[in-house]
């Protein structure tokens, strides 16, 4: 008989620091509790992740954190993060155009629930096409 499979969350975040770090922290605590966990971000957000951690990895079976898993994946959306504020309403205007295909591509896998912050509202929409109930982390 196999085992049953840990129920899927998605968490997607805007790719700062001021985003992730919340959204990473609850990653956390909702894995503890027995629960596959997927963070995704832009991938160039994702590398700098993966370069400064000795636990995170790319998909695959992910880290185990108390009783469930966390993992990351991320969004190929020729995105070049920059520190320039002044171009944040373009590079927002990008993440809007292409990221909801991006975002649609990797949702296609079992997901339960989708979590996102407040600078990826179109995470809602994609997540409410699909039938997947969503929530806003906003903090």
């Amino acid at each position: 008989m196999g085992s049953t499979p840990l129920p899927h969350v998605l968490m997607i975040s805007f790719p700062s620091q001021g985003n992730i770090n919340p959204l990473l922290r609850l990653a956390k605590q909702v894995a503890a509790k027995g629960v596959l966990v997927t963070f995704t971000t832009t991938s160039d957000t994702g590398h700098q992740i993966i370069s400064s951690s000795d636990h995170a990895v790319p998909a695959d079976d992910g880290i185990l954190v108390g009783s469930g898993r966390l993992r990351f994946e991320f969004l190929d959306m020729s995105w070049r993060t920059r520190q320039d504020l002044k171009r944040i309403g373009e590079d927002m205007l990008h993440m809007e155009t292409v990221g909801p295909a991006a975002f649609a591509d990797l949702i296609t896998k079992p997901v339960t629930y989708v979590v996102n912050n407040p600078f990826v509202p179109w995470a809602v929409d994609v997540a409410t096409d699909m039938g997947i109930p969503c929530a806003v982390l906003w903090v």
